[in-house]
């Protein structure tokens, strides 16, 4: 009987935790974070998670094909306030809201920018917009990251316009071309 017992709340225990489970997504972009950015994040807005790869277009893609570690279409990783500590741009979701957010290191702790919000219409599906580092060796890149004093960012369109921001005091400037 006591051997029931105890495997009849094994089993029970095995159910609370698959049911627990069963609903979550794992978003290894956010998973890859420090976990000192996962926090800002998750205390700006817990239903944030980053696009996919496959969110978006086969062009936008291929753009992407064998880029640098630090370098995705919804994720960059750079010195955004100068600080020496790698920093986040993130391009994602939240029930039907879509943002580009930044996670910028304060010392031992980060904190949550919101650098644009992209729009009411789901976007997710054949994205053609995406994250991007400009090149760094072109003069307008130059001329920029010298007005902002910092490294700068794209969000593009595919064939399309560009937006490039900047992170100065812990809030999003966009910079003209």
């Amino acid at each position: 009987m006591r051997l029931i017992h105890t495997m009849f709340k094994l089993l029970s225990l095995l159910v609370l935790v698959s049911c627990a489970t069963a609903g979550a997504v794992e978003d290894a972009n956010l998973k890859s974070l420090p976990l000192a950015a996962r926090q800002s994040l998750t205390q700006w807005n817990f239903k944030f998670k980053t696009f996919a790869e496959s969110d978006f277009t086969p062009e936008v893609q291929k753009l992407f094909e064998g880029s640098a570690a630090n370098e995705k279409p919804m994720m960059l990783t750079l010195d955004l306030n100068n600080d020496k500590t790698d920093d986040y741009v993130l391009m994602g979701d939240s029930d039907k809201q879509q943002f580009v957010v930044a996670l910028v290191s304060d010392k031992k702790n980060f904190k949550t920018v919101v650098v644009d919000t992209l729009s009411d219409v789901n976007l997710k599906k054949n994205l053609i917009l995406y994250l991007a580092i400009p090149g760094q060796d072109e003069p307008a890149t130059i001329a920029l990251k010298k007005k902002a004093k910092s490294e700068i960012f794209d969000v593009e369109s595919y064939m399309g316009p560009s937006m490039i921001f900047a992170i100065k005091d812990y809030k999003a400037m966009k910079l003209n071309k």
